[in-house]
C-alpha cells in the first residue's frame, strides 16, 4: 500500500524534473580523491517509501536518496484488491511501478522489487487484503494470479532484483504449515512463469536472520536455513532480512560471523534485502540515535566479512504513522524510526555514518 501511493505520486514529478539536481554525493567527487578513499563491494540500498503519502514528501525522499544509494528498493504485497477486482495487472504496474522504476533508472540507480505473498507485519497470518476478502495463499486461483502479476512486473519492469517471498523461516516457526505450504508453491509457480515471461535477473527468496539464529520465535538454539534452501531452490542469491535488534541490546553484540555461519559456500552470493535498527525506544527495545548509528558502522563490517552483493536500508526517512494512518494496533511502530533521516528530513547521527559507507569506492571482482 506504501509502495503503490509511491508509484502513483511520483508521476508528475518524473515528467518535469529535468536532469534532477547535480550530483553532490560523495560518489561524484573527482578521480584521485576517489582512489584515496577505502572501497566496498556491496551495493548500497535505500527504500524509497517517502515519510509521508505526499508528493512533496516523496519528491524530497528521491531527490536526496538517488544520492547516497545504488539501488532504489521497493518491498510490498501485491496490489490484492484490485487484481481480485479483475483490474488488469499491466494497467496497475503502468500507473504505480514504472513511474518509479523509470526516475531511479534515469539516475543511476538498479531496482529492487520484493513481492511479498503473505503479511510482512503479522508472519503467522495471510496477506491482510487476502484475510479481508475471505481468500487464501493455499487457492490455487490466487496462487496463479500471484504468478501472473510477478511475470507480468518482471516482463514490464526488468528490476535489477526481483524477490518472491520475504522471511520463509519466519513463516515457516509462526504460521500454519499449510500457509507455510502454500507460499513454497506459490512462489515456485511464480518463478517458472517469471522466467517464462523473459526475465533473466536474479531471483530471490529471504530468510529472516535472528530466526536462523533461533534468536527470534525460537529457543535460542542455531537453526540454520536448510530447509528454506530446499523448499526454495529457485533463488540466485542468498537473500537475507536483518534487524539485530531484536535480539541483541547493542550493535557491537552481534557475532562477528552472525552472515557468515548461514553461507552454504564461502562463494556464496549475498544479499541483505531489508535491514534496520531503530533510532527510538519500542517495543524491541531499548535505542538511542548513537545505537542506531553504530549499527551502521557494525553492519558494514558483517557485509565486509561475506562479500555482500547488497545491504538494503528498509526505510531512508522515518514513518509519519498519523499521515500514512496505518498503524492500527499492528507492529509497524516497531520499524518506523529505522530511517537515517526523521520524517521532516532532519539528519540523525545514522545518516553520516552511512554517507561515510557509501562514499567507499565500490569494486565489483
Amino acid at each position: 500500500m506504501l509502495v503503490a501511493a509511491a508509484g502513483g505520486l511520483l508521476a508528475p514529478w518524473l515528467a518535469g524534473c529535468g536532469g534532477g539536481e547535480p550530483d553532490s554525493s560523495p560518489a561524484a567527487s573527482p578521480l584521485s580523491a576517489r582512489e584515496s578513499r577505502p572501497t566496498r563491494r556491496w551495493a548500497a540500498g535505500l527504500s524509497t517509501i517517502p515519510p509521508q503519502p505526499t508528493e512533496g514528501s516523496l519528491v524530497a525522499s528521491l531527490q536526496q536518496l538517488i544520492r547516497r544509494a545504488d539501488i532504489g528498493a521497493q518491498h510490498e504485497n501485491p496490489p490484492w484488491p484490485e487484481l481480485l477486482a479483475g483490474v488488469p495487472a499491466e494497467a496497475i504496474i503502468r500507473r504505480d511501478k514504472m513511474p518509479v522504476a523509470e526516475a531511479l533508472r534515469r539516475h543511476g540507480l538498479k531496482l529492487y522489487v520484493m513481492l511479498d505473498p503473505a503479511d510482512g507485519m503479522s508472519r503467522s497470518e495471510e496477506a491482510e487484503a487476502l484475510r479481508r476478502a475471505g481468500r487464501s495463499l493455499s487457492d490455487p486461483a490466487i496462487q496463479r494470479l500471484f504468478g501472473d502479476y510477478a511475470a507480468t512486473l518482471a516482463r514490464m519492469v526488468q528490476p535489477d532484483y526481483l524477490g518472491l517471498a520475504a522471511e520463509t523461516n519466519l513463516v515457516r516457526a509462526c504460521a500454519p504449515d499449510s500457509l507455510y505450504r502454500a507460499l513454497v508453491t506459490t512462489a515456485d509457480q511464480a518463478s517458472r512463469r517469471v522466467r517464462a515471461a523473459g526475465y533473466a535477473g536474479p531471483l530471490m527468496a529471504t530468510v529472516q536472520v535472528e530466526t536462523a539464529w533461533g534468536l527470534l520465535a525460537g529457543d535460542g538454539r542455531f537453526v540454520g536455513i536448510e530447509q528454506d534452501r530446499r523448499d526454495f531452490g529457485f533463488t540466485d542469491l542468498l537473500g537475507l532480512s536483518s534487524y539485530p535488534q531484536f535480539a541483541f541490546a547493542e550493535p557491537e553484540a552481534i557475532p562477528g560471523d552472525y552472515y557468515q555461519r548461514l553461507l552454504p559456500s564461502a562463494h556464496t552470493p549475498v544479499f541483505v534485502g531489508e535491514s534496520g535498527w531503530t533510532s527510538r525506544t519500542t517495543a524491541v527495545g531499548v535505542s538511542t540515535p548513537t545505537l542506531q548509528r553504530r549499527f551502521i558502522e557494525r553492519h558494514a563490517a558483517l557485509l565486509d566479512a561475506v562479500r555482500a552483493e547488497a545491504w538494503v536500508q528498509s526505510f531512508y526517512a522515518d514513518l509519519d504513522l498519523d499521515q500514512w494512518r496505518l498503524d492500527e494496533g499492528g507492529n509497524l511502530r516497531d520499524f518506523a524510526s529505522m530511517g537515517l533521516v526523521e520524517s521532516d528530513f532532519s539528519p540523525k547521527p545514522a545518516l553520516a555514518a552511512w554517507d561515510e559507507q557509501f562514499s567507499r569506492i565500490r569494486r565489483i571482482d
